[in-house]
């Protein structure tokens, strides 16, 4: 026991000592790692500021030193953890385990040190730049402010050579880690650590864990181990090997120097590398560099120095006030000044200016601190100063040379006068100048001596502005007086001395004018007598004297100057020698005609001697006129002159003969006129050939003949014009072109062009025009060719068109209803041919589409006019087939041919005919169809009995979306006006039997429930039939001697607006709401009814102001033939009598009734009641249109509203008219005078023809010559404003049957029946009455 304690002891102090000696080297790892943190890679010192270059060697060789600490320090860490390893190198995964994760945890320490280095090192550069926020930033480099190349001022080195200086160092003093590798890779290449994987732990330690610095409260070591420093980086326990690995480490190692032996020779221990052990890590450079912090102070750095960049250049830009010095071109500048004189009040502000600015830059601070920079402007200074001199040197040189040029100008012109007034004239032209120049210099004078003020003070200037002046210029100077003396008396000695010369000279001079003219006399006769003015001279002896003459002339003229200016000088006047001024003007005369002469013969022969074919008539006269004018204007001196006589006659007679030779230049003369020419002539000539000249054309002597060639000439023009036609014409219809475009797959089909017939009627209108020349008969064969030619085209396009028309109406038709196909097999047969044809004869003109060659193809003209028969004929069968199905259904009579031919096309397609159905029915938008299944039954008037399958029809919808279901299905089979008809049919049992439910429900049903229910226009009918029972019970009453019963009434009616009013503010369908508008609108005018009932005291039902109520009644018609049961629903007004239409309208809106509306009623149902048409008139927006169309809603008849135009025809009116009466409908022409009165002639026959037939109750009648069933319940009502202008007056024929009303005059009673105008009218008849007592 006693040695296993000592055993244990003894491992006990071994395990103690090792952990003591690992403590100390953590120890001095977190000691060496605070270090490198504390360590400063920049060396900025306090008050001390560098130079740019001095700058970067002295962060240089401090970043060299820095390198070398952090080496010696990184050697340290290194040792301390080999040698730390070497107690741990053999023990067991476990432990190399702890030792790889402590090792990431001390070179994470160290990367933690080294950011801290790089992060202290920046900040204080950027403290350097920025300042620390409390104190002003202290200067850092030195800059001299320059004058760069004499062009800007400048920064040296520049902002952005600084800038650069910074970024360099910012970046070199991060580049001082790269020296630290990571302990991690050291390790790894001295086998010193081999990561294991750990099977305890989910993934590896992470290394990028924040380490705790020096006195962080997360200790590494942990509180319990008592061992740290306050000052250095804090390891982990659980980064160092386990307690029990050291225990079982002592197996194999007793001390650390046996471990340590131990280590160097064994070799490392098996390990398991770790998964990611593979992936180098990235330096420390290269993580601290792209940290966000480090990233963030960079920033700061950036900033700093950009924030300087608008301050500096505000700066430097102040310096621009000085840019005048160095900006411009003083030598430019100079000139410019020289050339414009400046006073020298002028010099003296310039370079007073520059002497002021040179000390404003001497004034201007020398030193200048901007944040870090401290800006030396002593080489800017001395730049400025040195332009400022420069420019004064330039300013007073410049002086200096106008004083001296000045002073030099001044002495030359005394010289120079005394030199040339000393000489004593001898000849009157040195006296003339001599008198001159004294003139000259005694009107000068006061303006010499005037010059010498100046030039003192320039000089005086000049020594102001310390300039020093040549001693020789200051000696003449002085001299100056001096010399401006003698000057003076020079010029009164001259003065003297001239004097005495004068007469001497005067005498001789007017001697020497004597014989100048007589010289100047023989001259002139001389001339007279030689002038060369006769046809004998030639042109070249003509010049030559000429020549001569104007030698003489010319000596003698410069003679008679020099003459008059001695003369002037003795203010004498000179004589005057006219013959020398005229003999100029006649030899200049004589040469022009001279000139002209050769000139016309040249001309004249070049023409002569042309081919006649070549000659340019139009040039010929231009120039033949231009020398009539020109010998003309000669004319006015030389006319007696022998050569221009000469010259005139053969110009005047080339005249007269220029329009035979333009006559036979006609280009429009043929053949044929130059035979007749000859022929006439009697001689034989070629005109075409080249010796056929001018000169020949005389000397045929063709001008005898010069009438009767103008007029062949004159002819040919005529039929040259003829020919141009001609020739014009033919070449249009060349070009010209049809335009055939495809119409489908296989078709063409021509467009019409307007520009063909434009050129059409042009062209035949031209033909004859020329056929009524008389010069028409030499192209008689042509014109007619054309005339005919063109006819033909006309008639042809217009057939093809015709055609073409018909087959495309047709072509849809037999094309696109196989239906109608087999209906009309003849017919369609007989469209084939044609359509065949037809093909044929587009396909020939779209592949040859010239306009005369594809008209005049044989036979095409006849077979178009018998195409055209053919499908004149296919209309008309089509036609008589369509009349056919509108009298089985006549409400086909208000269809177009095209919508009719689609629905019958279609008929076995009844959703195909559901878009039609709006224009058959006044408001069934479309059916509900179903196919229900086998065994429906038959529709009404079908065979019935057997099952089948068809498309049924069961209901109907309205425009506003209600739906009214059938009482029965319709099958909608067969043909398609059979259907339709049974559904006409089917519409008004349905309404007459949902009428009748409706009276029920009103009486059982709640309102708003029996509202619902019931479609929209029976609710109004069931409403007026209550109301109408109700009123007349109350005049029953009233009858017996219930005087209430009407007030009751209106209670009554009071009551249900009121539940109507608050119904319509309910919520509401869109249907119901409609529905409950129109009621609410028509209980309105029932409740006025009664009102106006009460007010007249009606108490009985045979009162007239009840009967010209409409009242509405549900009860049986005698006059229908209904059996028990049979009650339908009938409408009375005064006498007349009508029953309810039931024509669906659908849940529509209804008019506002007013009293002008009751009158209008009240006449329109007078006029059926009579058997008779209405014509309701007055101007727009009175409501006679709309009143019709109301009262038609309310006895529920079909109304079709016609808009009349002068468009339309007695054809389609008839139409309209035998739909009308077929079917019952009611109609309404609107603007009824708008029509053509010649239509409306016809019209008034059509409409008496149906009024006859209504009043003599037939059932059926013939009609514009067809016989025609007579439903007599139709209306016809016109309604106009007669007082348009432009409208047509209505036939007496058609008034007499239609019963009138005038809307204004109505308007105008029913707006003066008011309670004021009746008081005002009483009192005047009053007061009439009174004064015819009186």
């Amino acid at each position: 026991l006693e040695q296993f304690l000592s055993t244990c002891r003894h491992h006990a102090g071994i395990v103690a000592q090792m952990v003591a000696q690992f403590k100390a080297s953590c120890d001095k790892i977190q000691d060496n790692c605070a270090q490198i943190a504390d360590t400063l890679l920049v060396n900025i010192r306090k008050k001390k500021v560098y130079r740019q270059d001095e700058f970067e060697q002295r962060q240089q060789s401090h970043r060299d030193k820095m390198r070398e600490r952090l080496e010696e320090k990184h050697a340290e860490i290194r040792q301390l953890m080999t040698a730390t390893y070497q107690v741990f190198r053999a023990d067991s995964a476990e432990v190399q385990r702890h030792w790889y994760r402590f090792t990431q945890k001390v070179d994470k320490m160290l990367e933690q040190a080294l950011r801290q280095a790089v992060k202290r090192s920046l900040h204080e550069l950027a403290k350097a730049i920025n300042g620390d926020g409390k104190n002003d930033v202290a200067p850092l480099l030195h800059v001299n402010v320059v004058l760069e190349h004499s062009q800007r001022v400048e920064l040296q080195p520049t902002l952005e050579q600084l800038s650069a200086t910074v970024h360099d160092v910012s970046k070199q003093l991060v580049g001082s880690i790269t020296v630290v590798p990571r302990l991690t890779d050291v390790l790894r290449g001295e086998y010193l650590l081999h990561p294991l994987p750990d099977p305890d732990r989910p993934a590896p330690s992470d290394p990028s864990a924040p380490v705790p610095l020096a006195g962080d409260s997360r200790s590494l070591l942990g509180a319990s181990s008592g061992v740290g420093s306050s000052r250095s980086l804090q390891l982990n326990p659980a980064a160092a090997p386990s307690a029990s690995g050291l225990v079982r480490s002592t197996s194999t190692v007793a001390t650390p120097a046996a471990a340590a032996s131990t280590a160097a020779a064994a070799p490392p221990a098996a390990a398991v590398p770790d998964p990611d052990d593979s992936k180098p890590l990235p330096s420390f450079y290269e993580l601290i560099y792209a940290d966000d912090e480090i990233v963030k102070v960079f920033g700061q750095i950036a900033a700093g120095l950009v924030q300087h960049v608008d301050q500096l250049q505000r700066y430097l830009a102040d310096f621009d006030k000085y840019k005048h010095l160095w900006d411009l071109d003083k030598e430019a500048y100079i000139r410019r000044y020289a050339k414009s004189n400046r006073t020298l009040e002028v010099f003296e502000a310039d370079i007073v200016e520059k002497q002021e600015t040179q000390r404003q830059v001497e004034a201007e601070e020398t030193i200048k601190q901007l944040k870090f920079l401290r800006l030396d402007c002593s080489l800017l200074k001395a730049a400025l100063i040195g332009h400022c001199h420069a420019w004064q040197n330039k300013f007073t040189g410049l002086l200096a040379q106008n004083a001296s040029n000045e002073l030099r100008a001044l002495l030359e012109l005394f010289g120079e006068a005394h030199k040339q007034l000393k000489v004593s004239p001898r000849n009157v032209e040195m006296l003339k100048q001599t008198i001159n120049l004294l003139k000259k210099m005694q009107d000068e004078a006061p303006a010499i001596e005037a010059r010498f003020e100046p030039l003192q003070k320039q000089f005086k200037a000049l020594d102001k502005f310390d300039v020093t002046i040549d001693e020789r210029e200051k000696a003449q100077l002085e001299l100056l007086p001096h010399a401006w003396h003698e000057f003076r008396t020079l010029l009164l000695d001259t003065e003297e001395a001239i004097k005495s010369k004068k007469e001497t000279f005067k005498n001789k001079l007017l001697q020497s004018g004597d014989e100048f003219g007589k010289v100047v006399n023989t001259f002139r006769d001389d001339w007279l007598k030689s002038q060369p003015t006769s046809s004998e001279f030639s042109a070249a002896k003509a010049y030559s004297a000429i020549d001569d003459y104007r030698k003489q002339l010319e000596g003698l003229v410069e003679k008679e100057q020099k003459l008059k200016e001695g003369l002037a000088i003795f203010a004498i006047d000179p004589p005057s020698y006219k013959e020398l001024s005229q003999t100029a003007k006649d030899l200049d005369a004589i040469e022009q005609l001279w000139r002209l002469k050769d000139d016309w013969e040249t001309t004249w022969n070049k023409w002569k001697t042309v081919p006649f074919t070549q000659l340019n008539t139009k040039d010929m006269e231009e120039d033949a006129s231009i020398y009539q004018k020109r010998v003309a204007k000669l004319g006015k001196e030389l006319k007696a002159v022998q050569v221009w006589q000469e010259l005139k006659e053969k110009v005047d007679q080339f005249k007269i003969s220029l329009p035979l030779i333009m006559d036979l230049k006609n280009p429009c003369l043929r053949p044929r006129h130059w035979e007749q020419l000859k022929s006439e002539l009697g001689k034989p000539f070629d005109q075409t050939s080249a010796e056929f000249t001018l000169e020949t054309l005389i000397a045929l002597g063709l001008d005898a003949y010069q009438d009767s060639i103008g007029n062949m000439s004159a002819n040919a023009s005529k039929e040259m014009a003829i020919e141009d036609a001609l020739r014009s014409i033919e070449a249009t219809w060349l070009e010209v072109r049809l335009d055939v475009l495809p119409h489908k797959e296989g078709y063409y089909r021509l467009q019409p062009s307007e520009e063909i017939f434009q050129t059409l009627e042009d062209n035949q209108v031209t033909l004859a025009a020329l056929k009524s020349s008389r010069f028409y008969y030499a192209f008689e064969d042509q014109v007619e060719y054309y005339e005919k030619a063109l006819s033909h085209v006309l008639e042809t396009i217009e057939m093809i068109m015709q055609v073409q028309r018909g087959w495309r109406y047709l072509e849809n038709i037999f094309s696109g209803f196989e239906d109608i196909r087999k209906q009309l097999p003849v017919e369609s047969a007989l469209f084939d041919a044609v359509n065949a044809r037809w093909k044929n004869i587009m396909e020939a003109l779209h592949t040859d589409n010239r306009a005369l060659a594809g008209t005049h193809r044989e036979g095409l003209l006849e077979m178009l006019i018998d195409m055209n028969a053919k499908l004149e004929r296919i209309q008309k069968s089509l036609d008589q087939y369509l009349e056919t199905k509108r009298t089985f259904f006549p409400r086909f009579y208000f269809l177009s041919n095209d919508d009719l031919l689609e629905i019958l096309g279609q008929s076995k397609e009844p959703h195909a005919v559901q878009s039609h159905l709006s224009k058959c029915f006044d408001n069934v938008k479309r059916l509900e169809l179903s196919s229900p299944a086998p065994g429906a039954l038959p529709a009404a008037g079908l065979p019935g009995g057997k099952k089948r399958t068809t498309t049924d029809a069961l209901g109907m919808h309205s425009a506003e979306g209600e739906y009214v279901p059938f009482e029965a299905k319709i099958a909608a089979e067969g043909p398609v006006e059979t259907w339709l008809g049974h559904m006409e049919a089917a519409m008004r049992m349905t309404l007459r039997k949902e009428l009748q439910k409706g009276l029920v429900g009103l009486k059982k049903n709640k309102k708003e429930r029996w509202i619902a229910e019931t479609a929209g226009q029976l609710v109004i009918a069931c409403s007026q039939i209550q109301w109408t029972a109700d009123t007349t019970k109350a005049l029953e009453d009233v009858e017996r001697g219930n005087k209430t019963a009407m007030r009751e009434l209106r209670r009554k009616q009071a009551g249900n607006l009121k539940r109507l009013s608050d119904l319509v503010r309910s919520p509401l369908s869109p249907i119901n709401r409609l529905k409950v508008v129109a009621l609410l609108t028509i209980e309105v005018h029932l409740r006025d009814v009664l009102e106006r009932l009460i007010k007249a005291n009606v108490g009985s039902e045979r009162d007239f102001d009840w009967r010209r109520q409409l009242r509405f009644y549900w009860e049986r018609d005698q006059a229908s033939g209904l059996q028990q049961g049979g009650e339908t629903m009938l409408i009375r007004q005064t006498n007349a009598q009508f029953e309810y239409g039931y024509e669906y309208i659908g849940n529509t809106g209804r008019l506002v009734v007013t009293s002008l509306t009751e009158r209008c009623y009240l006449t329109l149902t007078t006029a059926l009641a009579l058997k008779r048409g209405a014509l309701p008139q007055g101007p727009a927006g009175t409501g006679k249109t709309e009143s019709v169309k109301d009262l038609a809603k309310a006895m529920g008849k079909y109304t079709l509203i016609f808009n009349c135009s002068d468009g339309l025809d007695f054809q389609s009116l008839g139409r309209s008219f035998s739909g009308l009466a077929q079917t019952g409908a009611w109609s309404c022409f609107d603007e009824f005078n708008r029509i053509d009165v010649e239509v409306l002639s016809v019209v008034a026959q059509q409409v008496s023809s149906i009024l006859v037939a209504i009043a003599e109750e037939r059932r059926r009648f013939y009609f514009e010559g067809n016989e025609i069933r007579l439903n007599a319940s139709c209306g016809i009502f016109i309604t106009m404003n007669p007082g348009y202008a432009g409208r047509s007056e209505l036939p007496g024929t058609l008034i007499a049957i239609m019963l009138h009303q005038s809307l204004m005059a109505m308007l105008l009673v029913a707006r003066m029946c008011t309670p004021s105008v009746v008081s005002v009218i009483i009192i005047i008849i009053i007061i009439i009455i009174i004064i015819i007592i009186i």
